[in-house]
C-alpha cells in the first residue's frame, strides 16, 4: 500500500494505492571487452493498481477533482545499455568514459493492459576527473523521454520519495538523473520529460574501519554539490519553464555483511 496525491480543487489530497505487480525479463551480452560491455534487456511487466479505499465524492461547490488512474498496466520492453566508464581504486565515482541507455515501452490490451502505450526513454551519464585532481569527479547527466497514446502523466519528476532505510541500502539503488531535487516527488508531470543534472564528487575522509569482525565496514565519506535542471510536461518544450535545484550531499559508503556495497545519503537540496 503505498500513498499518493489525489489532486482536488487544485490542491493535494493524500490516499492510499493498493499495488500487486510482477516482471519476468533476461539480458543477453552483446559486447564484452576489458574496455567497454554492452547489453540488450527484454521482459514482460504488469502492475496492478487502484485506491485502496473508496475516494470521497468530490464537493460540487468546489473545483473539477481528478481522479487518480487505475490499472492493470502490462508491458513489453526492450532496453540497451553500453558502458565504458572507468574508475580506480580508491575512486568515489566514475572517472571518465560513459553510460548509455535507451529503451522502448510497448502497452497494449491485448498484453493485459488498460492503455495502449508506446514509451522511448534515454540516458546518458558522462565521467570527467578535474586536472590536478585525481580523485575528483564531474559527472554529467542527462535523461528524457516520451510517450504517446491514451494514457497521461507518463512522467514525473520531483525530489527523492519516501524510503525505508534499511531496505534502500541492501537495494543501494545507484543515483540517476530522473530526480529533480529541491521539489516534492512527482512534482511535475507530463508526456514528455527531460533533466540535465551536474555533480561534483569529492572524497572528505577515509575511514576503512570496522570494529573486529562486525558486519558493517565503514569505507569512505564523500560529498557533492549538483544543479538539477528539467521539467516534465506535455506539448512543446519551453526553456523559460525549465525548473532548476541547487544543493548538496554527504554520502557514506560502507559494506555491509562482507559482501554487500551500500551508501547512505544526506543531503539538501533548493528548488
Amino acid at each position: 500500500v503505498l500513498a499518493n496525491d489525489l489532486v482536488v480543487d487544485g490542491q493535494r489530497v493524500t490516499y492510499h494505492q493498493l499495488n500487486e505487480s510482477g516482471s519476468v525479463s533476461t539480458s543477453l551480452p552483446v559486447v564484452r571487452t576489458p574496455a567497454e560491455s554492452a547489453d540488450l534487456t527484454f521482459g514482460y511487466a504488469y502492475n496492478a493498481y487502484a485506491p485502496a479505499t473508496m475516494l470521497s465524492p468530490p464537493d460540487p461547490t468546489h473545483g473539477i477533482a481528478v481522479k487518480p488512474q487505475i490499472g492493470p498496466d502490462a508491458n513489453l520492453y526492450l532496453q540497451w545499455a553500453f558502458s565504458n566508464a572507468h574508475s580506480w581504486p580508491y575512486s568515489i565515482s566514475g572517472q571518465e568514459g560513459r553510460h548509455l541507455q535507451l529503451s522502448l515501452q510497448l502497452s497494449d490490451p491485448a498484453l493485459g493492459s488498460r492503455y495502449t502505450t508506446t514509451e522511448i526513454t534515454w540516458a546518458w551519464t558522462e565521467y570527467l576527473t578535474p586536472p590536478r585532481a585525481r580523485l575528483h569527479a564531474l559527472a554529467i547527466l542527462y535523461s528524457g523521454g516520451l510517450g504517446i497514446g491514451d494514457k497521461q502523466g507518463f512522467f514525473g519528476v520531483g525530489g527523492y520519495v519516501q524510503q525505508d532505510i534499511l531496505r534502500s541500502l541492501f537495494l543501494n539503488r545507484p543515483q540517476c538523473c530522473t530526480f529533480l531535487r529541491g521539489y516534492t516527488p512527482n512534482a511535475f508531470v507530463g508526456n514528455q520529460f527531460h533533466i540535465l543534472s551536474v555533480e561534483y564528487r569529492a572524497p572528505l575522509v577515509w575511514i576503512e574501519h570496522t570494529y573486529s569482525t562486525f558486519p558493517v565496514y565503514l569505507r569512505r565519506i564523500y560529498g557533492a554539490v549538483f544543479t538539477d535542471v528539467g521539467d516534465a510536461f506535455s506539448g512543446q518544450l519551453r526553456i523559460k519553464d525549465l525548473h532548476t535545484g541547487v544543493g548538496g550531499e554527504l554520502r557514506l559508503g560502507m559494506r555491509l555483511f562482507w559482501y554487500v556495497e551500500a551508501t547512505l545519503q544526506l543531503g539538501v537540496a533548493k528548488g
